[in-house]
């Protein structure tokens, strides 16, 4: 909760200006339905937009919340740390 509002802003200015933005969560053990709806707002944004959005470094815990909400089609996750081969 506390550092979604932080982060949403830091992170609109970037769709604003269509640059493309890299996300790593390889440092985010935890993430609750807050952070799940945030991460899914930027992806609208970015698309709305049509700038570039990747996420990679999902960690076992936030990838169950995106498994368990079928959340896990909607996000643009990238290599190396890739939503679909943490799952295998």
């Amino acid at each position: 909760m506390d550092t979604c509002p932080p982060l949403h802003q830091a992170t609109a200015a970037a769709a604003t200006n269509g640059a493309p933005l890299h996300l790593d969560l390889a440092g985010v053990p935890f993430m609750d339905v807050s952070a799940l709806h945030l991460l899914l707002d930027l992806q609208r944004d970015f698309q709305q937009r049509q700038a570039s959005l990747a996420i990679s470094g999902f960690q076992r815990q936030p990838t169950r919340l995106l498994t368990l909400t079928s959340s896990n089609h909607l996000l643009h996750c990238t290599p190396p740390h890739n939503l679909v081969s943490t799952l295998v």
